[in-house]
């Protein structure tokens, strides 16, 4: 089985998938029709994005094909899909090229409220304060309890 993945918030940048997968994977633009971004709030990490339903808008992000299952696992850790914070499901998106493509998308998890969620996710925004952030200090630390955890 082939799977798809669509990524619209950290998941969507090669060095994040090099430290996480060991594999910055070979994405395509793609969209996704009533769905916007919002800042998760989540005491202890930095404001990341949550993708909630929004009619009328469209959700760019990037469409990666043939994850293979241990890189969507690692990837399942990562957005703690067992403490339900996301959750991954099969949705439709379309390519720039206008193909309709069906991929899982990691979406708002049963643990997560309206409370946890702020204003409208700005990219720019988290590029600017808390990519760095991330990419040095929160993900090295999850990849390295990943580690750990295996070897224990």
């Amino acid at each position: 089985m082939t799977i798809n993945l669509f990524a619209y918030g950290l998941l969507q940048h090669g060095d994040v998938l090099r430290q996480l997968i060991g594999d910055s994977l070979q994405g395509e633009t793609a969209k996704i029709q009533d769905y916007t971004r919002r800042q998760l709030i989540l005491p202890g990490f930095k404001p990341c994005a949550m993708a909630v339903p929004q009619d009328g808008q469209f959700l760019q992000g990037m469409l990666f094909r043939g994850v293979s299952p241990e890189a969507l696992s690692v990837m399942d850790k990562f957005e703690m899909i067992d403490e339900q914070i996301y959750r991954r499901d099969t949705v439709q998106v379309v390519t720039a090229s206008g193909e309709s493509v069906s991929c899982y998308m990691y979406l708002q998890g049963a643990a997560i409220t309206d409370e946890n969620l702020g204003e409208v996710w700005c990219e720019t925004t988290f590029m600017e304060a808390y990519y760095e952030h991330y990419v040095s200090e929160m993900i090295p630390a999850f990849v390295d309890n990943m580690k750990a955890d295996k070897e224990s």
